[in-house]
């Protein structure tokens, strides 16, 4: 299964960040100046890993894209083939399970039940892809 970019221990600094860019406001520190969007993927790097500290893991990525749409516009957000493949071959095996960031157990307290079959996994994984390929974050 493809790696997680965003550790653990910073998906919540993450999501600030995302946010801040979204709206212009710092969410990560209030009341400071906003957080400028990168213009390249090396600002990015930069900005996430040397200066945040996120440890986001960016091997083998070359290139970013911010997309951010109207309310009067749906974006759909399509994952790479090779990522969606890649996972399809790996539900294959019962040992493997669905991997969640790790977020879902601090919320809900526990690991959410997907199910341990290949189709109960392959469903979930349309559900989700399904989902963040069209939401707009609400």
């Amino acid at each position: 299964m493809p790696k997680r970019i965003v550790p653990p221990l910073s998906e919540l600094r993450w999501g600030l960040l995302v946010k801040s860019w979204a709206t212009g406001k710092n969410y990560l520190v209030p009341g400071d100046p906003p957080i400028p969007m990168p213009h390249s993927f090396g600002e990015f790097e930069d900005l996430c890993n040397n200066k945040l500290n996120l440890g986001l893991q960016l091997e083998g990525f070359k290139a970013i894209v911010f997309v951010q749409p109207s309310m009067a516009c749906i974006t759909i957000r399509l994952p790479p083939k090779e990522i969606v493949e890649a996972n399809e071959q790996d539900f294959k095996h019962a040992e493997r399970t669905y991997e969640l960031p790790d977020f879902y157990n601090q919320v809900f307290g526990r690991r959410p039940n997907i199910g341990d079959t290949e189709e109960d996994k392959l469903r979930f994984h349309a559900l989700r892809i399904g989902d963040y390929t069209i939401s707009m974050c609400a």
